[in-house]
Order: C-alpha cells, then sequence, then structure tokens
C-alpha cells in the first residue's frame, strides 16, 4: 500500500474531521473519500478524476496538494525505463530476393523457349520430303563497272609554260627552265608541257652570273595572282645555278607566275603557266 491514502486519514483524524464533514465541503462523495484513504484506486471513476480529488482532499487538509498528486503518481504508474528502438529491418534484402527470382524465371523461360523451337525446326525438317527441297544453283551477276570519284577528270591535266621574261640587272639571268628534277645541277627533262596525271613536282632552274658577293635571291609562286610560297635561295659564285620547286595537283587549274627578284626585291625573271 501507498502512503497518499493513509497520510490523508491521519491528517483528517489529527483534525477531528469526520468524512461526512469532508464530503459536505468538498462535495466528494463519502464513498470516494473512504476509496481514497484506503487506495482502492479501482472503486474511482478513472485517473482524471482520482489526481482532482487528491488536488481538492490535500488542499482542504492543508496539505501541499501538488505534492501529495505527484506522490501518487510515483507510487501507482511504474517508471518506465525507454528502451532502444529496434531499427526496421531493411526490405531491401526482401527486393534483392524479387529480383533474383524474376531474373531466374526469366533466363528459365528464354531457354527453355529457345530449345523448344529448335526442337520444333528439327521436327518440321524431318517430316518434309525431300522432294520439297530443292538447290537453286547461284550463278554471278554482272560486273558492275567501278566508277571514278567525283571531281576528279578522267583525262590528266597539262602544265603548259607560256611566258619566261628576262629583265636587265647587275645579276644576269643567263639560264631558266621549268623541268621535272635537278640532278648534279642539271635540269632533268626540261620542256614547255608536262603531263600531270595526280600531281608534279615542278622545277624552277636557273642559272645566275654576275655576284660579286654572296647574296640572296627569292622565287615567288602565285597561283591566280595570289602569293602562295616564297623561296630564298643563296647565290654564292661569280656564276651559280639555283632552283625553287613545288608540288602542284591537277586539280588547281588556272594561271600561275614565279617572279625571280634580286636582293633588293627587282625583278629578274619572269615566268608563267598554266594548268588546264
Amino acid at each position: 500500500m501507498g502512503t497518499v491514502g493513509p497520510l490523508l486519514r491521519q491528517v483528517r483524524k489529527g483534525n477531528e474531521i469526520s468524512i461526512e464533514k469532508v464530503s459536505k465541503d468538498t462535495k466528494i462523495s463519502p464513498r470516494y473519500l473512504r476509496a481514497i484513504e484506503g487506495e482502492r484506486w479501482e472503486e474511482l471513476p478513472g485517473p482524471t478524476y482520482i489526481k482532482g480529488y487528491l488536488h481538492i482532499y490535500a488542499d482542504y487538509l492543508g496539505l501541499n496538494a501538488k505534492e501529495v498528486v505527484a506522490q501518487h503518481l510515483r507510487e501507482t504508474i511504474p517508471l518506465i525505463t525507454p528502451s532502444t528502438p529496434k531499427k526496421p529491418k531493411s526490405k531491401m534484402y526482401l527486393i534483392y530476393g524479387c529480383i533474383l527470382i524474376l531474373s531466374m524465371l526469366c533466363i528459365i523461360w528464354f531457354f527453355s523457349k529457345t530449345f523448344f523451337q529448335e526442337e520444333k525446326i528439327k521436327q518440321e525438317k524431318k517430316q518434309m520430303p525431300k522432294e520439297a527441297i530443292t538447290k537453286v544453283p547461284l550463278t554471278p551477276g554482272p560486273k558492275l563497272q567501278q566508277s571514278r570519284p567525283l571531281g576528279l577528270s578522267e583525262q590528266p591535266a597539262t602544265l603548259k609554260v607560256t611566258s619566261i621574261k628576262i629583265f636587265p640587272a647587275t645579276l644576269r639571268m643567263t639560264k631558266i627552265f621549268m623541268c621535272k628534277d635537278v640532278k648534279n645541277r642539271e635540269p632533268i627533262e626540261p620542256g614547255e608541257d608536262f603531263s600531270i596525271e595526280d600531281s608534279i613536282l615542278i622545277h624552277c632552274f636557273t642559272e645566275i652570273q654576275g655576284a660579286k658577293s654572296p647574296q640572296k635571291v627569292r622565287h615567288v609562286w602565285y597561283y591566280k595572282d595570289k602569293q602562295v610560297m616564297t623561296t630564298v635561295l643563296s647565290v654564292n659564285g661569280p656564276r651559280w645555278r639555283t632552283w625553287s620547286k613545288k608540288s602542284i595537283s591537277k586539280d588547281l587549274k588556272g594561271e600561275w607566275h614565279i617572279d625571280i627578284l634580286d636582293p633588293k626585291k627587282k625583278k629578274l625573271a619572269f615566268v608563267s603557266f598554266t594548268v588546264d
């Protein structure tokens, strides 16, 4: 038994107050007052009423009502130690299991379907009469002529020298040729017309006299009056042979020319040619 009920009864009797007097003053039924003093809490309406009656009764007797109610709660409500909530088991295992089962079923279905289809084809072949199978000989079709790539002419182009001019100067131009190559400082296959199958490495060969000291000359190549290459060449003697060269594709059709300039960039010679 707790201490709240006996405490209230002891204080009431010590003040020589009857149950009937307390009931009349507090409006609490005598039956409920006796149940409180006897701590028969099950005879009272409920926890809320119990706390209210205790508060009124304790205050009537001059006690600390809040402390009496708190003591009653400590005695009647057991301490509940909060337990660590269990972590819910992850549902991922269930999901993974379902995925695995579905995958296995799909694999089994695929292989079984393939197997039965192959068996069906084999059975159909066995049941097919031999006369129904006719071998058709393969005959070669007509040979297709290979076409040339678009944009390329079937005929080779021609490089044709159209003009050569030599200008008077201190450095004298004594020889000038367009040729296919230079060996041992001599032009190879010089000429005025050159066939271009795809491209040609054309040389501009020159012989210069009159240099009293080492000097520099320039071969400046133009395509359609636009400068495309400049070659600086050394002249290291009074009679000196030197040359420049350029690869020209047959697709670069039109007017070409070469300016040969002395150290002061004055013209020593001029060569023009076309690609058709």
